[in-house]
């Protein structure tokens, strides 16, 4: 069996924790329940999951090369300040625990976990992604799933190609296209008009990729196939804002991920601190000739 890394999308979990989680404090009166949520999350998907490796990618704060090309990109989102202000108080937890971190000017962290996970691939090493969302289904394949919460931060999903197709009658290498013509209204793409994900999946499933289906619209219904055409160049941009780039420049070294080798000490004497005794119980211990453990009461 081949050994497992777990790639975290670290922005997707903490905003998942966030609002999750009902406002916490630590012993500063800092709020602290996405950092609180964010823990627990993966705490438990590493205990659960069984995998030997770790690494956690975050956005970057600088545009990125989808900023670029659509300016409307994301524009709607409303900043959160209760919830970026615990973002210094994680960054210093996961440096004392020593687990690789990356982030990366002009790219996303669903594009450094494509990366990572090719990279695992060319390394033997299966990878389970850990998310909040469903951006990243189209890394799904023979050696890679992703690991999706869907309620509160116990409830999750496992995706493989199997549970892909059982949701949307498509194949993983699909799911591009899908959401080229559906758009993401949560990342404010726009995509083909009045297509859903009924419609969308049933051209996929009879054409298989949209360069086909705009190769035969005349085989298409009218209203439908009109659609299309008037959409076709907004359709096109959202695919290249919706496709993950797993070439960014960024490198795991397999060597510093192993979950063994994380400073578990470190980072429960950072937890005492701000007061997180709970947590801090959470976190594996060893015991004499035992391999950790972890406490998930």
């Amino acid at each position: 069996m081949a050994k497992k890394i777990l790639i975290v999308d670290g922005n997707a979990i903490l905003h998942r924790a966030f609002h999750a989680l009902p406002p916490l404090t630590d012993n500063q009166g800092r709020l602290i329940n996405a950092v609180y949520g964010f823990f627990t999350i993966l705490l438990k998907a590493i205990a659960e999951l069984k995998v030997e490796r770790l690494a956690i990618c975050f956005d970057s704060s600088a545009p990125t090369f989808r900023h670029k090309v659509f300016a409307a990109y994301k524009a709607h989102r409303v900043e959160k300040p209760e919830l970026y202000a615990q973002l210094p108080i994680l960054a210093q937890l996961l440096k004392a625990l020593k687990v690789p971190v990356f982030a990366a000017d002009g790219y996303e962290a669903d594009d450094l976990v494509g990366t990572i996970a090719k990279q695992a691939q060319q390394e033997q090493l299966s990878s389970i992604i850990l998310t909040g969302d469903l951006d990243t289904l189209q890394l799904v394949g023979p050696d890679s799933k992703v690991y999706v919460m869907r309620t509160g931060v116990s409830k999750a999903v496992m995706y493989d190609r199997q549970e892909i197709f059982k949701k949307y009658g498509l194949a993983s290498s699909q799911m591009v296209d899908f959401k080229s013509l559906i758009g993401d209204p949560s990342d404010n793409i726009p995509g083909a008009k009045n297509i859903g994900p009924k419609t969308a999946a049933g051209l996929l499933k009879k054409f298989k990729t949209l360069k086909c289906i705009y190769q035969n619209l005349a085989k298409i219904a009218p209203s439908v196939a009109e659609n299309l055409k008037v959409s076709q160049q907004q359709v096109l941009l959202a695919k290249k804002l919706v496709t993950i780039d797993a070439d960014a420049p960024i490198q795991l070294a397999l060597s510093k991920a192993k979950i063994a080798s994380l400073d578990f000490k470190a980072v429960r004497a950072q937890m005492l601190s701000l007061g997180l005794k709970t947590l801090a119980s959470r976190l594996p211990v060893k015991q004499a000739g035992q391999e950790s453990q972890m406490n998930l009461l």
